[in-house]
C-alpha cells in the first residue's frame, strides 16, 4: 500500500463535507432517501468547486454515495477511494462470510 500525503501535493485541496444528520450537521426533513442525500452531495461539489475535476474518499455510506457521485459525473471523477464501503444497502442482498450472523453478531468455527 502507498501512503500519499495529500498536504504535499500540489494542486490538491482536501475538502470534507459533513453530511446532514450525520456528525454535527443536523439533518433536514427533505432527505428522505439516498438519491435525496446523494441529491445534497452533488448540489455541494457543485456550489464549491462546480469546474474541477477530483478524487473522492468514501467511508462506509459515504463509499455508497460516491458511486453515485461517479455515476452521475463520471467526467470529474478522477479517483476513488473506498474505505469500508456500504455497497450493497439491502442486508438480505449481502453476502456474509462463513461463521458471521447478519445480526451483526459475530461468531467463530
Amino acid at each position: 500500500m502507498k501512503i500519499i500525503y495529500f498536504f504535499r501535493l500540489k494542486g490538491y485541496q482536501r475538502i470534507y463535507l459533513d453530511l446532514p444528520g450525520m456528525g454535527k450537521t443536523i439533518g433536514d426533513k427533505d432527505i428522505n432517501s439516498s438519491d435525496d442525500m446523494l441529491n445534497v452531495v452533488l448540489n455541494f461539489i457543485d456550489k464549491i468547486i462546480p469546474k474541477q475535476s477530483y478524487l473522492l474518499v468514501g467511508e462506509s455510506y459515504s463509499g455508497y454515495l460516491s458511486l453515485g457521485v461517479i455515476a452521475k459525473k463520471k467526467e470529474k471523477v478522477e479517483g476513488v477511494a473506498f474505505i469500508c464501503p456500504m455497497i450493497i444497502p439491502e442486508m438480505e442482498k449481502r453476502s456474509f462470510f462463513k461463521g458471521v450472523e447478519k445480526n451483526n453478531k459475530y461468531y467463530h468455527d
